[in-house]
């Protein structure tokens, strides 16, 4: 049970240009290994499955190379875990804030 950060993710009112829109997650962003900060810019379209507060909250990102695990050790499962193509993701709560945690190679 290990987490990388990988990235700070920021709400965006509209699309940005560079951002992919995928359907799995409802929700547009830009590849955060291509941002010199590791910033993502997240825009959430009016019909998002995401929950309100994690649309308009800053959220940290990480990489975990066991998901299963990782997500025993948070306060609150707030949305997924969504697969797609690219990985895994599921948006939790711990300790007050909201973190992505993705898991890729593994469907």
């Amino acid at each position: 049970m290990a987490l990388e950060l990988w990235y700070v993710g920021f709400p965006v009112p509209e699309q940005m240009p560079g951002m992919v829109y995928s359907p799995e997650w409802g929700m547009a962003a830009n590849n955060p290994d291509q941002d010199k900060f590791h910033f993502q810019y997240m825009y959430y379209p009016p019909d998002s499955p995401y929950p309100p507060e994690a649309r308009t909250t800053t959220a940290i990102g990480y990489k975990s190379d066991d998901l299963e695990a990782d997500m025993k050790d948070v306060d609150e499962i707030g949305y997924g875990p969504v697969k797609a193509s690219s990985g895994t993701m599921v948006v939790v709560r711990k300790n007050g804030l909201i973190l992505h945690y993705w898991q890729f190679g593994r469907r």
